[in-house]
């Protein structure tokens, strides 16, 4: 069975280089991206089946490049990774599954396990967000 494929936008390197390094073991990362607008487009072109991303990125947040991919017909199950606080787990809507972790939370085990849930259809908050 191949692994799940993995787009990562962030826009900061350093946190980009290391949410590719904690999903690379068990997920295909088919790409990473430093903005929203090249996240739609590498979304389009790779097909991933799970997108990580940041919230707050130059040009077009996750959320506006989340809502952009639903209208183009292409909703791809997001995890956001964000240092943003616990209100932004209101967002959670039902047009595609999706997952808050904190990045203050971000290890491996709460970034695999929100992967697999929304790609399990199911939303997940890392426990920052569930307090």
């Amino acid at each position: 069975m191949k692994p799940p494929r993995v787009l990562v936008a962030d826009d900061h390197d350093k946190m980009r280089r290391f949410v590719v390094e904690l999903l690379d073991n068990e997920f295909h990362v088919v790409g990473a991206v430093g903005n929203g607008d090249d996240l739609v487009q590498a979304a389009i072109r790779l097909r991933p089946d799970v997108i990580v991303s940041d919230i707050v990125m130059p040009r077009l947040s996750g959320l506006a490049a989340r809502d952009m991919l639903i209208a183009k017909g292409r909703a791809v199950p997001f995890v956001f990774v964000s240092g943003l606080g616990k209100e932004i787990a209101c967002l959670l809507l039902p047009a595609c599954p999706v997952a808050f972790v904190y990045k203050c939370d971000l290890s491996a085990q709460h970034l695999r396990t929100a992967v697999e849930e929304v790609l399990g259809g199911r939303p997940y908050l890392s426990p920052h967000y569930r307090e």
